[in-house]
């Protein structure tokens, strides 16, 4: 998915007054590093390091994003690794929801 990225992103993430340019730049890092399936793997501590942040800083604007419905964040139950999901790209959400859980992976 990564390669077919388009450098625009969504009308209602970028019109949004709830959630602040930096937040908004960060969903479109984490839309580029999206995988095949659609989840972003790249960690706090790679973004607090792109973005030259505190590793706080990147929780905060994760959860904006979370709290404002632009991504969905997931915690694996085996290993405790997250996973970040942008909202506006998932096609239909339930059948994401189902074949996530399949995988042993819960919303956070």
């Amino acid at each position: 998915m990564a390669n077919q990225f388009d450098f625009g992103y969504e009308l209602p993430l970028r019109t949004s007054k709830k959630v602040g340019g930096a937040e908004k730049w960060l969903y479109l890092e984490i839309k580029y590093r999206v995988d095949e399936r659609n989840l972003c793997r790249a960690t706090n501590k790679f973004f607090a390091e792109f973005f030259n942040v505190d590793e706080r800083t990147i929780r905060r604007w994760i959860e904006s994003l979370t709290r404002n419905g632009f991504i969905r964040v997931y915690r694996n139950k085996r290993n405790g690794l997250r996973v970040i999901e942008p909202v506006f790209i998932c096609d239909k959400v339930e059948e994401r929801n189902e074949e996530i859980e399949d995988e042993r992976i819960t919303k956070f």
